[in-house]
């Protein structure tokens, strides 16, 4: 476990969680049929593909033993969702034309929430955040990175805010290194950064 804090919990998605990830994403698969796949697929195999391997793409990461989230549970409810890796693993971000690169330092990025629609504005996001920066800290990395939009507009769809915003990044210590011309529902994306060795 990451973290409890009251009855919240969080923990890294291992195989034994699989099923609770997929009661919290739902028959839609979180966003759109996404199944946190965006960013880990090119920008061709994503296009080319659907929910259902999406899905399917994403179990075998988990089964892989590989490191690509947190889910957060109320009780032994999953509320919500933080994707998180070594940059390396998002193919598209790693190819993203707005979104590059800035050196070879061995990043972890975030590139994502999903919080349970019966728990938002309940801090679920805010938590999933603070144990990602412990757990990437735990892995021995320099640096953690995150792509949030710069302010939550009007209009704002919540989906279009999976990235968090600046201000909850900066609340937990990340500062801003590049604003961006990347978009997210219409508002600009920024890229901050925590360092973990300070």
């Amino acid at each position: 476990m990451v973290s409890e804090q009251k009855t919240l919990a969080i923990y890294p998605l291992e195989s034994d969680r699989w099923g609770d990830l997929v009661n919290l994403f739902g028959k839609t698969g979180a966003d759109g049929g996404c199944w946190c796949m965006y960013w880990r697929f090119s920008q061709k195999e994503y296009n080319s593909g659907d929910r259902e391997r999406n899905k399917r793409a994403l179990k075998s990461l988990v089964e892989s033993g590989k490191s690509i989230g947190l889910l957060a549970y109320l009780g032994e409810t999953p509320v919500g969702w933080c994707g998180l890796s070594p940059r390396k693993n998002f193919e598209r971000l790693e190819r993203a034309r707005y979104l590059k690169r800035l050196d070879d330092k061995p990043v972890w990025s975030i590139v994502c929430f999903f919080i349970h629609p019966k728990h938002r504005h309940q801090g679920v996001a805010t938590a999933l955040l603070d144990s990602a920066i412990q757990f990437v800290a735990e892995q021995g990395a320099p640096t953690l990175e995150s792509y949030p939009i710069m302010d939550w507009g009007e209009p704002m769809t919540l989906s279009a805010a999976y990235p968090g915003t600046v201000e909850m990044f900066q609340k937990a210590g990340f500062h801003k290194v590049l604003a961006t011309e990347a978009r997210s529902g219409g508002q600009p994306r920024v890229i901050m950064r925590y360092d973990l060795n300070s």
